[in-house]
């Protein structure tokens, strides 16, 4: 089966929180330093989703494997439910992805977040300014983590209607750029 508005597969399925064993196994083989991957942000990124400017770039992953989850409503609308996904550094760190939405990293350090600014893009989901608004797990490498950007995505928008009574879970597959910003020292 089809995204009808993006030709992209969909999977109908419950999807579970199966991305932390995957990373307790990929950061044993990684064990690269997370070290910044870009110099500055994006010159195309809109102003309303730039990290404050006292703050400076800690890291930057993309989805190795990843789906927006939704629940069809009673309503005949899709309600998302949230991320899976497995995203990847460029040494190899390795961050599971999931509702909350949480980013938990390879060393056991985990954040939350809560949207500040988003970008409607056409036929995908938004891309994103969120600000941390915890941080838990060990005093680790997202301990300072405070802003976090999604940017380039692709796919993960459901449809705009569902039936309800045929419809329960609908996983649809994304991709991204995920930015993680900590404060300037």
């Amino acid at each position: 089966m089809t995204h009808p508005a993006t030709s992209a597969p969909v999977f109908r399925f419950p999807v579970a929180l199966l991305v932390l064993g995957a990373i307790t196994m990929a950061a044993a083989r990684a064990g690269a330093d997370p070290a910044p991957t870009a110099q500055a942000e994006a010159a195309d990124t809109p102003a309303s989703l730039r990290a404050p400017a006292d703050h400076a770039l800690l890291f930057e992953a993309v989805v190795a494997e990843g789906v927006q989850t939704y629940r069809c409503g009673p309503d005949g609308t899709y309600a998302l439910l949230g991320p899976t996904a497995l995203l990847r550094g460029r040494e190899g760190q390795y961050v599971a992805h999931y509702a909350g939405p949480t980013w938990h990293y390879q060393d056991g350090s985990a954040i939350v977040a809560k949207p500040m600014a988003k970008e409607p893009r056409a036929n995908t989901i938004d891309a994103l300014l969120l600000q941390v608004t915890q941080h838990s797990g060990r005093d680790g490498f997202f301990s300072a983590v405070a802003y976090i950007q999604r940017l380039a995505t692709t796919g993960g928008a459901a449809p705009s209607h569902c039936d309800s009574a045929h419809d329960s879970a609908l996983a649809v597959p994304y991709s991204a750029i995920y930015r993680f910003w900590a404060p300037k020292k």
